[in-house]
This record gives C-alpha cells, sequence and structure tokens, in this order.
C-alpha cells in the first residue's frame, strides 16, 4: 500500500482560519520550537548527569551552542508581533480604523484558551498522581496559571508548567496589540519605522533586566521588531517578495553573528530584535533560505508549535528518566546526540497527536457556536 504522505501532513497541517496564510512563518516557528526543544535536552542532561559529564560539558561548544535555545522564545515574540499586527495594519491601511475589538478578543479566548486549559489541568493532575506534589499547593499555583497571572503573583514560572511564563508574556501583549497598532495609522513609513526602532532601544534600555523577563516590558523590543517585519512585508513588499542569492549570503552571515550575541552577550537586548528582524527578511527573500522556510514538512511542525512548546518538556523529562535508566553513557556528547536522536522525534510525534486532539479543533473559526447549536438539538 502507497502511503501519501501530503495526505498525512495535511491531516497534521494547522487550520487558518484568517485565509491569510503566510507559509514563512510556520517555518520560522519550527526553528523557534526547536531551539527550545534543544535547550531543555541539555537542560535536562545537565541537571541530572554526572560530575564528571558536566565537567566535559563547560569545555564543550555543543553546550554552548544548545544553551542558546532559550532564544527560541524570543523569536516567537517577533512572529507574534508581525502576526499580530498584520491584520491591524491592514485594517488601518485600507479603512483607517482598527480591527472590532470584541471579535478579536472572542477569537483569541476560542482559539488558545482550550489547549492551554486541557495542557495545565492534565499536568496537575500527572504531578499529584505520579509525582506525589501536595494537592493545595498546586491549586493554587494552577489557578493563577489558568488566568495568566502567575508571573505577577509569584514573580516566577509557573509550577504547573515552566514554559507558560512567556504565554503570560504573549496575553499582555494581546490584551494591548489594538492599541499599539494604531501606528500604522501614520501616514509617513519613515516616522512608523523610526518609532518603531526608538520603541526597541528604549525599552531594551529600560527594561532589559531580568527583573522584567516576566512581563510585557522585558520582551516589548522583540515584539515591536514584528511590527517592524508588518511594516516591512506590508508597505514594501505589496505581497510580492522578489527573490535573491544575496539574502542567501546575508542570512548566513547573520546566523553566525547572532550567535557571537548570543555567547558574548554585547547589547543583546537592543541588537537581537534587529538582526533577528533581518534574519526573517532574509528569509523571505532568500532563495535557498526561503525553500528552507516553507519546506513542508518543518511547516507542519512549525503548525503546531504551540502544543509542542506547551508540552515538550514533560516528554524531554519522561524520556531523560527512561535513557537514563537504560544507557550509562559517560560521554557528554554521546549522552546528547543519542537523547536528540532518540527524543526529538518522539516528542514531535506525540505533540502532533496531541496536536490533533487537543488544539486543532479549536482552529476552527466560531467552533463554539456549532458546539452551543449541537447542544440545543
Amino acid at each position: 500500500m502507497k502511503i501519501n504522505i501530503d495526505e498525512i501532513l495535511k491531516k497534521f497541517g494547522r487550520i487558518t482560519s484568517s485565509g491569510d496564510f503566510v507559509p514563512e512563518i510556520d517555518g520560522l516557528r519550527f526553528f523557534a520550537v526547536i531551539s527550545v526543544v534543544l535547550f531543555h535536552i541539555n537542560e535536562y542532561i545537565l541537571s541530572h548527569c554526572s560530575q564528571a559529564v558536566k565537567l566535559q560539558a563547560e569545555k564543550s561548544f555543543l553546550n554552548v551552542l544548545l544553551g542558546q535555545g532559550h532564544y527560541g522564545v524570543p523569536l516567537f515574540f517577533v512572529i507574534s508581533g508581525f502576526i499580530l499586527s498584520q491584520q491591524f495594519a491592514q485594517k488601518c491601511v485600507t479603512k483607517g480604523t482598527v480591527f472590532p475589538l470584541t471579535k478579536y478578543y472572542l477569537r483569541r479566548i476560542t482559539r488558545l484558551e482550550p489547549p492551554y486549559f486541557a495542557n495545565l489541568i492534565i499536568i496537575f493532575f500527572f504531578m499529584i498522581y505520579i509525582s506525589g506534589e501536595n494537592v493545595w499547593t498546586l491549586i493554587k499555583h494552577l489557578f493563577f496559571s489558568l488566568f495568566y497571572l502567575h508571573n505577577a503573583v509569584y514573580y516566577d514560572q509557573s509550577l504547573i508548567n515552566g514554559v507558560a511564563w512567556s504565554l503570560e508574556v504573549e496575553v499582555q501583549f494581546y490584551l494591548i496589540a489594538p492599541f499599539l497598532s494604531l501606528i500604522f495609522l501614520l501616514k509617513s513609513k519613515f516616522l512608523r519605522r523610526a518609532i518603531l526602532s526608538l520603541a526597541i532601544i528604549l525599552f531594551a534600555f529600560f527594561f532589559g533586566t531580568r527583573e522584567y523577563h516576566l512581563f510585557f516590558v522585558g520582551s516589548a523590543n522583540y515584539l515591536f521588531a514584528g511590527f517592524l517585519l508588518t511594516d516591512i512585508y506590508l508597505f514594501d513588499w505589496k505581497r510580492k517578495v522578489e527573490k535573491s542569492k544575496f539574502f542567501d549570503f546575508i542570512g548566513i552571515i547573520l546566523a553566525f553573528v547572532i550567535l557571537f550575541i548570543m555567547i558574548s552577550k554585547i547589547y543583546q537586548k537592543i541588537l537581537l530584535p534587529f538582526l533577528f528582524l533581518f534574519l526573517y527578511i532574509c528569509f523571505f527573500r532568500g532563495t535557498f533560505l526561503n525553500k528552507i522556510a516553507i519546506n513542508k514538512y518543518l511547516l507542519t511542525i512549525g503548525g503546531m508549535c504551540y502544543t509542542t512548546y506547551l508540552y515538550h518538556f514533560q516528554f524531554v523529562s519522561l524520556l531523560g528518566r527512561i535513557q537514563h535508566k537504560f544507557f550509562h553513557l559517560q560521554d557528554y556528547h554521546s549522552i546528547v546526540l543519542s537523547e536528540i536522536i532518540i527524543s526529538v522525534p518522539i516528542v514531535v510525534i506525540c505533540c502532533a497527536f496531541l496536536f490533533k486532539s487537543l488544539e486543532k479543533p479549536f482552529m476552527v473559526r466560531d467552533w463554539h457556536l456549532k458546539l452551543i447549536q449541537k447542544l440545543k438539538r
């Protein structure tokens, strides 16, 4: 029997209810989420390995490279800035107004909350019945996590799902994005970009320290970089992007520059938003890089990034325990490579089925209205 790969990918592909699909974005989401997955694999290894292996890791460039994977979250922030600002920018340009707020907020709630609630509740019960955590302590953390208040109340990552801290930042951004998008009412392209560039620098300068990273202001510089990408995408390219090998060359150079800035931490809060923006431009405009960004396999995995992001750490921890039980490797590189080879495919496959059952149904626009109609019958 012949296997139809395209049909399989279609079943696990995300639904774009707005009808405005930018394939490069899902490709970029793949790189963002895989960076975070690899980062947590490496972190798990370092927290559970012997002292001898830790000493090997300290001398390894692979450890340094994987250690930068947490920058996948700022990569997501740039994408969020682009996705949200794009719809408002189009309204500002075509109608001189903003998107209906009631419709916008309702869509955010019906699209993102069900998978998020399901994730926290599933992990909550696993922590109680498998890890034996204190119920009453967990309930308090669950309550504030469900309403995106954990960062503000505890000033720390959620005890239920640590990666949810960035989702709380995103929600803060969702709430004010319509008002920030009023900048697109300005007719002057130069003035818009000057204001956005200045905002990136000022937010990085005043709120770029660790104490603000759990709140919108601490990541606003990356979100505004997404606004700049929207401005370029809509007003320079007119949706018809000309591609050139020149941007492939620039993109490769940028990748090394970005890695250097990450490792050296030289003005990273100011430089990285602009460098991420330029790198994304290269993925849109480069001949070779664009082919990578729109690869059908990467698009499918990137489209499942929300579910993958929510569940990957639990799978990484579970698989790490299993591998440590059966494989007693004492070489850092062997441990890392074996865990990546085994864990990444399993994480992707498991999250694909979770995506299909717990996220994709809520991608259908007005699913809640259809559900109400069925219940009335």
